[in-house]
């Protein structure tokens, strides 16, 4: 986890996507524990959209329990 949505959390999932395809089945961003550097969400847009189409798991941490 990381808090900065379009910046740290954008940058570690793209280089997970990127250079450890064996691990994109385990991952999961929390997405309620981050946010967007004001103004810059943009930014990330297409990394996000990636992780999507690549089947990432995108949860709120209250499901991650259930």
């Amino acid at each position: 986890m990381g808090e900065a949505k379009s910046h740290c959390v954008a940058n570690s999932l793209k280089q997970l996507l990127d250079f450890a395809p064996e691990l994109v089945s385990k991952l999961v961003v929390v997405t309620d524990c981050m946010s967007d550097v004001t103004g810059l969400g943009y930014l990330a847009d297409p990394i996000y959209a990636k992780a999507q189409a690549r089947n990432v798991r995108f949860m709120e941490s209250g499901a991650i329990f259930l």
